[in-house]
Formats: C-alpha cells, sequence, structure tokens
C-alpha cells in the first residue's frame, strides 16, 4: 500500500492492549519481517502508549490527548497538522458541548 499511495499511507499505526500481558513486543518478529526481504521493505510503524483503563475525567483526558499526540507526531506536513488539529478540535468541542447537554437516555 505504502508503494501504490506514498502520498496518502504514512505507515502502520499500531495500537496494542497490554493489559492482558501481551505487549507489542511481543510482534517484534512480525513487525521486523519485511525488513528481513530481499529487498528489504522499510514500513514506518507509529506506536501507541500511554492508553488506560481509568474511569471518569482521567479516562478522558488520555484519550484527548492521544488523539492529539496522533496529529501532532504524524508524518503530515505542518500545514496538514495544522489543518487536521483545527478540524479535531471543532469536533471535540462539539462532543464535549453535546455531553454537557445530554440528560441520559429518554425513558
Amino acid at each position: 500500500m505504502l508503494a501504490a499511495f506514498p502520498e496518502h499511507f504514512a505507515g502502520y499505526d499500531l495500537v496494542g492492549q497490554e493489559d492482558p500481558g501481551r505487549t507489542l513486543l511481543s510482534y517484534l518478529d512480525e513487525l521486523l519481517y519485511p525488513s528481513t526481504l530481499d529487498p528489504p521493505v522499510n514500513l514506518p510503524y507509529f506506536f501507541h502508549a500511554g492508553e488506560t483503563s481509568m474511569p471518569g475525567r482521567a479516562r478522558r483526558l488520555t484519550t484527548m490527548q492521544l488523539a492529539m499526540n496522533s496529529l501532532i507526531y504524524s508524518a503530515m506536513t505542518d500545514a496538514e497538522k495544522m489543518v487536521a488539529i483545527k478540524a479535531w478540535e471543532a469536533k471535540w468541542n462539539a462532543f464535549v458541548r453535546a455531553a454537557l447537554h445530554d440528560t441520559g437516555p429518554a425513558a
């Protein structure tokens, strides 16, 4: 995909649920496999860390920061990042406004 769509494809975005005890490190052989080919294939990976299962505010803030980090540290140009961050902030603010006005499920 990277070779076919280089202008749309920056790399592989990987998230692993580590709570059960299996970290992304356990996939090291599979992740390195493309580099062992002849010729070697260099695949850029984007790993996530810091996910939490904490309830409430801490989890929302962590989710928000992870979303922001995925934009800030992406392979996009600075101009593309600014557009993406502004769009994300608008959607986040709309989500928060809707959540604040949500009185729960209809009876």
